[in-house]
């Protein structure tokens, strides 16, 4: 009886702690979905722009979401790695 509980806590645990992995990873995806989207907009605003100081700006700009971008996708990855070693 107490190897059946110790059991079926151990799985409990598990699978909190699974469910968690997935919730963080949807999180992740949508704000690399949302992320995109800004990328993709600066660079058709970038092509349009003719003023320097406004082009570097935004040139900045795309620069910083492409890195986070980046960042999140490196995250994304680790976490994928976790949850196949971790079965």
């Amino acid at each position: 009886m107490k190897l059946k509980k110790a059991l079926a806590k151990l799985s409990a645990y598990l699978s909190a702690k699974q469910r968690e992995q997935l919730e963080e990873r949807d999180s992740i995806k949508k704000v690399l979905k949302k992320l995109k989207t800004k990328r993709d907009h600066l660079r058709k605003r970038l092509d349009g722009i003719d003023d320097k100081a406004e082009h570097k700006h935004l040139q900045k700009k795309l620069e910083v979401v492409t890195a986070q971008r980046q960042k999140g996708l490196q995250a994304l990855k680790e976490l994928k790695s976790a949850h196949k070693t971790s079965k």
